[in-house]
C-alpha cells in the first residue's frame, strides 16, 4: 500500500522507546490517523518529503537534545508549516522550555502519556492547520503539482521547473540536463504481486532517486514507471556521472517482496542543455529518448 493515504491525516512519531511509538501509534490509529514510527530522529531526514506528516510527535531528551536541533532542520523543509508537539521524560520546566523556545515546538507533553489528551491535541492542532490552508489556498498536490503517492513533483510541475532554467540558461548563460529514467518491468510486476506491492515498489524506487539526488535537484513522477530528474547547473560530463552513478545505485537497491529480493531494475535515458534545444516539452522528451535502448542503464526487475 502507499506510504500515506491520500485524505487521512498523517502523524509521524519519533522516539527511541518502542513501547512508545507502539502505544501512540495504536492510539492514534485507533482515531483514523495515519501514524508512521521511527525510532531516531535522524531517520525522519530521508522519508519526510515522502510521508509529507501533517504533525510530529518528537521525544527529547537532555542533555544532548539532537532530536530538537534535527527538528530545526525538518522546520525548514517545510517552512515551519508543520507543527511539532515534544514528548518529554519528565516535567522539567527548563526542559520544556527549552523545546518550546530552541525547538520551535507549539507543545509539550511529558510521559506516561494520556493517549486521550494526545489524540485530541493533535486532532487540534489538525483544524487549526487545515483553517491556515483554506485561509492561504491550496497545497501543491492539489494544484496537481505533487503526486500524491510518492510526494515527488509531477509532470506538470516540472515542465515549469525546466521552462525556468532554460529561460535562466538562455539570459545569463549557462548548462543544465535532464535524466529519464523507466521502472522496468513494473506492469508484469502489478499482475504478479498486485496493485499495492506495485505501488510500494514505485514508492521504494522514488526514494532511491531523492537519496541519489542533490539538495539543488528536482525530482518529478511523469508517469506510472517514469521519473525526471532535472540537474541545474550541470556539464554534460556532470550529466553523465549522475546518470552512471544513478544506474549502480538501482542495481544495488533490493526490494524484499513475500519473501523474495528483488532487484529495482531502470532503464536511463539524458538531455543536455544547449546541446538539446527547444522548448520544456523537447528536453523532457529527449531525456526518455533513450530509454529501453541497449546503451541505457538497464537489468530485468527480478533477481
Amino acid at each position: 500500500m502507499p506510504l500515506h493515504p491520500t485524505h487521512t491525516p498523517r502523524v509521524m512519531v519519533v522516539d527511541e522507546s518502542e513501547a512508545a511509538r507502539t502505544q501512540v501509534g495504536e492510539a492514534l490509529r485507533a482515531a483514523g490517523l495515519h501514524a508512521i514510527g521511527l525510532w531516531n530522529a535522524e531517520a525522519a531526514l530521508p522519508l519526510w518529503s515522502l510521508f509529507r506528516p501533517h504533525v510530529v510527535l518528537m521525544a527529547a531528551h537532555a542533555p544532548g537534545f539532537a532530536s530538537v536541533a534535527v527538528a530545526r532542520r525538518l522546520q525548514g523543509l517545510s517552512k515551519g508549516a508543520v507543527p511539532f508537539v515534544y514528548l518529554l521524560d519528565a516535567p522539567d520546566p527548563e526542559l520544556r522550555l527549552h523545546v518550546l523556545e530552541r525547538g520551535h515546538g507549539v507543545d509539550a507533553l511529558c510521559k506516561p502519556l494520556d493517549t486521550r489528551e494526545l489524540v485530541a491535541r493533535v486532532r487540534g492542532l489538525l483544524r487549526f492547520r487545515e483553517g491556515v490552508r483554506r485561509t492561504t489556498g491550496p497545497a501543491d498536490d492539489e494544484m496537481g503539482l505533487r503526486d500524491r503517492l510518492t510526494g515527488a513533483w509531477t509532470r506538470r510541475a516540472m515542465a515549469g521547473f525546466v521552462h525556468q532554467e532554460l529561460l535562466r540558461c538562455e539570459r545569463h548563460g549557462g548548462e543544465f540536463g535532464v535524466l529519464g529514467i523507466e521502472l522496468l518491468g513494473l506492469r508484469q510486476f502489478r499482475r504478479e504481486f498486485g496493485r499495492n506491492m506495485a505501488e510500494r515498489l514505485v514508492l521504494y524506487a522514488s526514494t532511491v532517486l531523492l537519496q541519489s539526488s542533490r539538495d539543488a535537484d528536482v525530482v518529478a513522477r511523469m508517469a506510472e514507471n517514469r521519473f525526471a530528474v532535472l540537474l541545474p547547473s550541470s556539464s554534460p560530463e556532470g550529466l553523465s556521472w549522475a546518470r552512471s552513478r544513478l544506474g549502480e545505485r538501482f542495481e544495488r537497491a533490493r526490494f524484499p517482496v513475500n519473501g523474495r529480493i528483488l532487484r529495482t531494475a531502470v532503464s536511463v535515458g539524458c538531455a543536455a542543455f544547449p546541446e538539446t534545444h527547444g522548448t520544456a516539452r523537447r528536453l523532457l522528451d529527449a531525456a526518455f529518448e533513450g530509454v529501453g535502448r541497449t546503451d541505457a542503464t538497464q537489468s530485468p526487475v527480478l533477481s
